[in-house]
């Protein structure tokens, strides 16, 4: 049984702590680092607080290959659930393919793996309160830690407008079965020959088996508002036109992620609250394409290797 952890100020023992670390959020970031201190410090008491009733929501995370080192791909490989060794780009006057790795997490792989590690997780649990060593939930419950991570999605980083110059990367997709064979061999990480609408717009398709698609209408946009009824029919009939049909619609997934055009990176971390952020809400994506994945894996490395 691991013993409680006692925290001392000026020489003085305080009471007992609930946790070592609390994560405020289920979604990625704190997800992979729960999963990374499991592995590489089981000392370490870990606690996951989401609001929602799962971890990891309703999302895909999708990355290339070359994002992360052989090391991080390789801890990260059971959250996988879906592998191409290469993809595909089209625009009007260009089409490729490349030979290069690509790989797709699922919040049901991401549940799957917390659960296996055994990690305590929280679920139906708002929070209501948050400081850097306790959080209050919606319950009037106030747990203790010596240490709380927020992650709990953009948040600042999608308000904080005269410190980040923030755009849209928005989008709704549909995952659907077809009635046969779509004869894709990768993923289409855009396809820009679609009308251009609402700023650019492209389509993404990620095969996820010979009659199983996930197809997202995209778009970079200025706003973040996002009409689901305009795009869900936006999608369908992308599919007709590809001459695929489909049998049944298995999820449908939306997003609005940031871009980042410019800003003070520095400036946004210092005017946060005095609680470590990490994921959407510390900022930490690629400005240009939105993906938060490789930065959550090195960010559970680096919380991983912190001295006790």
């Amino acid at each position: 049984m691991r013993r409680p952890v006692h925290a001392r100020v000026s020489g003085l023992c305080l009471p007992p702590m609930d946790f070592d670390l609390i994560l405020a959020g289920g979604g990625l970031a704190n997800g992979l680092i729960a999963l990374r201190l499991a592995a590489l410090r089981p000392d370490v008491r870990v606690a996951i607080v989401e609001a929602g009733a799962g971890i990891g929501g309703n999302h895909s995370w999708s990355s290339f290959v070359a994002d992360v080192t052989p090391e991080q791909a390789a801890w990260t490989a059971p959250l996988m659930a879906h592998r191409w060794d290469r993809y595909s780009i089209r625009f009007p006057d260009h089409v490729r393919t490349l030979d290069s790795g690509y790989r797709t997490a699922t919040s049901a792989t991401l549940a799957a793996a917390i659960a296996a590690a055994g990690v305590t997780v929280l679920t139906d649990a708002e929070i209501v309160a948050l400081e850097a060593t306790r959080v209050t939930l919606d319950d009037q419950r106030t747990l203790t830690a010596t240490a709380v991570i927020d992650g709990r999605g953009q948040g600042a980083a999608g308000g904080q407008k005269p410190l980040l110059d923030l755009r849209a990367q928005k989008f709704l997709g549909l995952e659907v079965e077809l009635t046969a064979d779509h004869g894709l061999d990768g993923p289409i990480i855009m396809d820009a020959t679609v009308p251009q609408l609402d700023g650019y717009r492209f389509v993404y398709t990620l095969p996820f088996g010979p009659r199983t698609v996930l197809v997202e209408d995209t778009y970079y946009s200025d706003g973040r508002d996002l009409a689901a009824d305009v795009l869900r029919a936006r999608v369908l009939d992308y599919i007709a036109a590809q001459g695929w049909t489909v049998a049944r619609v298995i999820r449908e997934e939306t997003g609005v992620l940031p871009i980042a055009l410019g800003g003070d990176i520095a400036a946004f971390w210092d005017a946060a609250p005095p609680v470590a952020a990490v994921g959407l809400r510390a900022a930490l994506f690629n400005p240009i394409t939105g993906y938060s994945f490789p930065d959550a894996v090195r960010v559970a490395d680096l919380i991983a290797g912190l001295p006790s």
